[in-house]
């Protein structure tokens, strides 16, 4: 299977698939890196606007770095398929 991790809005499971988001749970990960993806997803809702992205660059900075380390344990956690990451909430508000 294919899959792609990407957040988006109200999608609290940040996997997409060809026929588009997957069902909770799919793909099925290790119940630690389970808990890490939705975190980093549940992260992405409260403080991802769409105006202004995050509220900070250390936050942009750090949330997309998370993300590139789970990337990377979700394709070692599913040898059998393939995994992309698509990661586009890169604004965030200038310092004011």
């Amino acid at each position: 299977m294919h899959y792609r991790l990407m957040n988006d809005y109200g999608a609290l499971w940040p996997f997409w698939a060809q026929g588009g988001l997957c069902g909770d749970g799919d793909p099925r990960l290790p119940p630690d890196l389970e808990r890490e993806v939705r975190d980093w997803s549940d992260q992405f809702g409260r403080l991802f606007e769409w105006q202004h992205g995050w509220p900070d660059q250390a936050t942009a900075e750090a949330h997309r770095a998370e993300g590139e380390r789970l990337y990377t344990e979700i394709q070692h956690a599913l040898p059998d398929d393939t995994v992309g990451f698509q990661y586009w909430e890169i604004a965030w508000r200038p310092a004011q």
